[in-house]
């Protein structure tokens, strides 16, 4: 019951709540998401991510994506489409999609993290390539942003959404610091 009120309480505050999924299956995600009236999932580990195809189209979809060296180390959502993932076409993303019987595989937008989410490091700015065409809204930028560096971020690699949590912690590096939190909105916004 605490899960559906906290969603109940974000939505009540004009706010879109996000269920952050990292080794469940489609049909557990769907079930947690049907119980708690969650209607945005962010696929973050190898099994959501999967599972994608089987999710329901009425769904929103974060899809997590890692960087490492400013290159994508996970398969993006039409990489999944791939009959023969052996032999890897670079022009997977040019060829039509059975989207009948292949499954879904749309996503709203296509989360870009480091590879280790959280703690300490950042993405590689120097050599990132920002993903394009590869999920129906845009993208989110992730991966050691804070207060201080989310402004550049934001005008430099034009993100649909920015994405924080160890940026904004207080001392300990578990509390969320209200000023942090204030002022990486803020910078976002400008």
């Amino acid at each position: 019951a605490t899960a559906k009120a906290l969603v109940s309480t974000i939505r009540d505050a004009g706010r879109e709540p996000v269920g952050i999924f990292t080794r469940e299956t489609a049909a557990e995600m769907t079930a947690v998401c049907s119980d708690i009236g969650l209607g945005t999932v962010q696929l973050h580990g190898d099994t959501p991510r999967e599972s994608l195809k089987d999710l329901p189209t009425d769904l929103r979809v974060f899809y997590v994506v890692h960087s490492e060296g400013g290159k994508i180390t996970t398969p993006l959502p039409a990489e999944l489409a791939q009959i023969d993932l052996s032999v890897p076409d670079p022009a997977y993303w040019k060829k039509p999609i059975d989207w009948v019987s292949a499954g879904r595989r749309s996503v709203d937008y296509v989360l870009v993290d480091k590879k280790e989410a959280g703690g300490e490091g950042s993405l590689d700015w120097d050599s990132f390539v920002v993903p394009r065409g590869c999920s129906r809204k845009g993208w989110i930028m992730a991966g050691g942003l804070t207060p201080e560096n989310v402004a550049a971020a934001v005008e430099r690699f034009n993100p649909n959404i920015v994405d924080v949590s160890g940026g904004v912690t207080d001392a300990t590096g578990i509390k969320k610091d209200p000023a942090r939190v204030a002022d990486f909105i803020a910078n976002a916004k400008n």
